[in-house]
């Protein structure tokens, strides 16, 4: 009964309730998400086996990143028996597999859009924002897959979890820094593409600069995602590309 006299009185607000399609495409994308936890933590045991035996291997064949030449050396590692290089070469099949299982899952989200020529433009247009790739660009589509069900800004921020936490206790009212509620993924994307947007935008240098003046640089980041994020919502809307240098 209170929730039919909250309806009728429109007291109550309606919840998203994803389509099919959406849903579906939200969880190939998670999917991916979970096989690039797998594939880091393969990469850890991997240097915390070559620890253990007291192997370094980063000087030799580069930085230590993740590139073919510093694979390709991973392989010519040489150990005292040959049980431990059996386990090392098994760890190295099961990195091998989980890669190429990560490429080919970032192919078929891409190509999922191709077939649909309106969302496929949005995607490209997403890719004009600075420090807006192919996977970024895909997790807003994941995620947000239709960005007129928030009304205002406002609402697309707290979505994603770019607004303050607030605490209330009576008349006292206290910030806290950003919102522990959030888009964890997404929110970790759009304030990486803010540092990239700072270097390559100077509409945004320019009011990073001002922030600077007042805050920490790490606060003033996320003050600039938000503004990209605003940014996003409007060129998706208008179906625009983004645009450097306007204030």
């Amino acid at each position: 009964r209170k929730l039919a006299d909250g309806l009728s009185n429109n007291l109550l607000t309606p919840i998203h309730i994803p389509e099919i399609v959406e849903e579906a495409y939200r969880d190939l994308y998670r999917y991916r998400l979970n096989l690039v936890k797998r594939q880091t933590a393969l990469k850890n045991q991997i240097k915390s086996f070559l620890n253990r035996y007291g192997i370094e291997v980063s000087v030799e064949y580069g930085s230590g990143k993740w590139t073919k030449k510093f694979i390709n050396g991973l392989n010519t590692v040489i150990f005292q028996h040959k049980y431990s290089k059996l386990t090392f070469n098994d760890y190295l099949k099961d990195l091998a597999h989980i890669s190429n299982k990560v490429i080919e899952t970032t192919k078929e989200l891409k190509n999922l859009l191709i077939d649909e020529e309106d969302r496929y433009s949005i995607f490209e247009i997403l890719k004009t924002v600075p420090g807006v790739g192919n996977v970024c660009a895909i997790a807003f589509m994941a995620e947000l897959w239709d960005i007129k069900r928030f009304k205002n800004d406002d609402r697309l921020c707290s979505y994603v979890g770019l607004i303050p936490m607030t605490k209330n206790s009576g008349d006292k009212n206290t910030t806290r820094g950003v919102t522990f509620r959030h888009k964890k993924k997404l929110r970790c994307m759009l304030i990486e593409a803010s540092w990239v947007a700072i270097r390559e935008d100077p509409a945004m240098l320019l009011c990073y600069e001002k922030l600077t003046k007042r805050m920490p640089g790490n606060k003033a980041i996320i003050r600039i995602a938000k503004k990209l994020l605003r940014r996003v919502r409007y060129i998706w809307i208008n179906k625009q590309n983004y645009v450097k240098a306007v204030v």
